[in-house]
């Protein structure tokens, strides 16, 4: 009887795996979202970024050159300062 309930269990599993199988790709062939027509942000697409919510505005402004490098700053604070640069 033993042998008998363990393939009952076995058998579940597997109808269980397979299920979720096919519900998983069912998921995946929906249209999927992306978004389209956006810019990169690499080092070369900005040097200004304006933050905004209900109540309060933060402009960062990138400084520098390809010589001393590049900083970010809000009302000349810095931003970030690298864990190298501390």
């Amino acid at each position: 009887m033993k042998s008998k309930q363990l393939g009952y269990v076995l058998m579940a599993l597997i109808v269980v795996g397979i299920a979720g199988l096919v519900i998983r790709v069912i998921a995946r062939t929906g249209p999927e979202d992306m978004l389209a027509g956006l810019v990169q942000v690499s080092r070369e697409a900005s040097d200004k970024i304006i933050i905004t919510s209900d109540e309060f505005e933060a402009e960062l402004v990138r400084l520098g050159d390809e010589n001393t490098g590049y900083a970010w700053f809000i009302n000349d604070e810095p931003v970030f300062v690298p864990k190298l640069e501390q």
